[in-house]
């Protein structure tokens, strides 16, 4: 079965570029741009599509407002495609928007808020059916440096908006020990 072969291409463009060591800013804005194309069965030793060919697309922009505020806008596609008999594909389609507050409102403590539009479009060729889902997040996280050596965190996550899309509610309590 050729959908089970872990052998293919990929190929992948990148660009990035910080306006402050470019002379053209004060603060650092941060701009990232992707596009990158797996086959079908492409395989590597971190990853293997499963027979979906791949592609991802997505540009990121990261503004440092001050020493004690960052925000950061996103937008990202992948889309896979796989192969479901000489008639038919399969086409997943996930779109997500988002934008991100980090305020570090002392050295050694943040808070970060995150809303997020996440989009998800699937369509089967020989059938022509289609289902769509979507809804929007919104997260909050807070940090906070013990010492130098521990971190602790808190994290509050929630759905809304909500449109043949499962309810995406979650929250985490957390420590970091290095």
């Amino acid at each position: 079965n050729q959908n089970f072969l872990n052998k293919g291409l990929a190929y992948s463009l990148e660009a990035r570029a910080n306006t402050q060591e470019l002379g053209l800013t004060k603060n650092p804005i941060k701009v990232a741009a992707w596009a990158k194309q797996k086959d079908a069965n492409f395989s590597s030793s971190h990853a293997t599509s499963s027979g979906k060919e791949q592609a991802d697309m997505g540009v990121e922009v990261l503004g440092q407002l001050s020493q004690d505020w960052q925000v950061l806008g996103s937008a990202k596609r992948v889309k896979a495609t796989q192969k479901l008999s000489n008639i038919s594909d399969k086409v997943e389609t996930l779109d997500k928007h988002s934008v991100s507050a980090i305020w570090n409102y002392d050295a050694n403590s943040s808070i970060v808020t995150e809303l997020e539009h996440v989009g998800l479009n699937t369509q089967t060729t020989a059938t022509a059916s289609s289902e769509k889902s979507e809804a929007g997040l919104v997260g909050v996280r807070v940090n906070r440096k013990v010492n130098s050596e521990l971190d602790v965190f808190g994290s509050v996550q929630t759905s809304f908006a909500e449109k043949n899309y499962a309810s995406n509610d979650a929250f985490t309590v957390g420590a970091k020990y290095s």
